[in-house]
């Protein structure tokens, strides 16, 4: 499956029968209705690259706020469940030198990140003023919780291994009321359920409910794709990619015949493969 097909995520927020997360492999915001597993794409996460890689990681909820953390991204995303608004708080500047967040810690009202590389600022966001400010810690240690210890640890792993689930260590799960265990497949656009009684793991496909305007904002990315001839995550582009950045696709004037030269040399590479 082709990444602009995926859609999966680390960690989720379950709100009243829903799941809330930030796409794994694209900057995208979603909705999944548990029961149904019907998704609804409600849209990106503003002053971030839109075909980015784990925009996010971790998540934080406050009341009716959901605060998408970030990983390769430079803000905090604050979801409001009332208004269904984003804001986005920079944690680091666009001049700055990149780094990742690697660890949260929330302590009180703060949120402290700890940077995966040794020589970056840690940086902290106070949840109720949304100030952030450098954090000076000589003792390298920081009392709070750290959230990559709060996350569910699946209950039978050697079914992961049935199932051949890859790159499983990278999701978590949750346990609904009915004792029932759910994340979504990493690789894939499916939800998993996991029911302890019966020792197996469902897997139900989402079902899109505005797919027309997710396919419509997932296109200018698979042109730019098509375009440099890439290949994604080692797998050839298909014919259903090719056919989705096509359909209803308008040149500008300027780059008409070099986007036409682009579309027929890469299907043509694509056939010969």
């Amino acid at each position: 499956m082709n990444e602009f097909e995926r859609i999966s995520c680390h960690h989720f927020a379950e709100i009243n029968g829903y799941a809330y997360f930030s796409n794994w492999f694209y900057n995208g915001l979603f909705q999944v209705e548990l029961k149904t597993a019907r998704t609804v794409f409600l849209g990106y996460f503003e002053k971030e690259i839109k075909d980015e890689l784990n925009v996010h990681w971790e998540l934080f909820r406050q009341n009716n706020l959901i605060c998408f953390l970030p990983r390769r991204g430079r803000h905090v995303h604050v979801y409001s469940l009332e208004d269904c608004s984003i804001s986005a708080i920079e944690i680091r500047k666009i001049s700055e030198k990149f780094f990742r967040p690697g660890e949260v810690i929330v302590d009180g009202e703060d949120l402290i990140f700890i940077p995966m590389e040794k020589s970056a600022p840690i940086r902290k966001l106070n949840l109720h003023s949304w100030l952030v400010t450098n954090e000076v810690n000589t003792q390298d240690t920081f009392k709070g919780d750290y959230l990559s210890q709060n996350w569910n640890l699946f209950p039978e792993p050697q079914l992961l291994e049935k199932y051949k689930i890859k790159r499983s260590d990278k999701i978590s799960w949750q346990q609904m009321p009915d004792g029932k265990w759910c994340a979504f497949l990493p690789l894939g656009r499916h939800l998993l359920w996991y029911t302890p009684e019966e020792h197996k793991i469902e897997s139900v496909p989402l079902i899109i409910v505005n797919e027309e305007e997710l396919d419509s904002y997932l296109r200018p990315m698979r042109q730019k794709y098509l375009n440099h001839g890439h290949v994604v995550e080692n797998e050839s582009l298909t014919l259903s990619i090719y056919r989705k950045t096509i359909t209803r696709f308008e040149d500008s004037n300027d780059n008409a015949n070099k986007n036409r030269k682009s579309i027929g040399q890469n299907i043509w590479h694509f056939i010969k493969a």
